[in-house]
């Protein structure tokens, strides 16, 4: 909610990274033993297994969080970034 804001963009960046890191690591884990437990991921309107998509879908938010996250190192590519 506070990246909606516009607060403290670049911690809730690597926050929300960090959440993702472990969550990628978690499904992985699980994959590979081959457990198949539910998502959790939207709660009660989506009913969904763990699998390739929720890890894939993880990476995606991912890779769109680093350029919040460190806006130093993209800034000639992304200049709604403030500095």
């Amino acid at each position: 909610m506070l990246m909606v804001f516009g607060i403290d963009v670049r911690e809730t960046a690597k926050a929300i990274m960090l959440l993702l890191i472990m969550f990628t690591i978690v499904i992985v884990f699980n994959l590979i033993k081959g457990n198949q437990i539910e998502c959790g991921c939207f709660d009660t309107l989506i009913r969904e297994e763990i699998g390739w998509t929720s890890l894939i879908r993880d990476l995606i938010i991912l890779i769109i969080t680093i350029p919040i996250a460190f806006p130093k190192y993209f800034s000639a590519y992304i200049s709604w970034i403030k500095k």
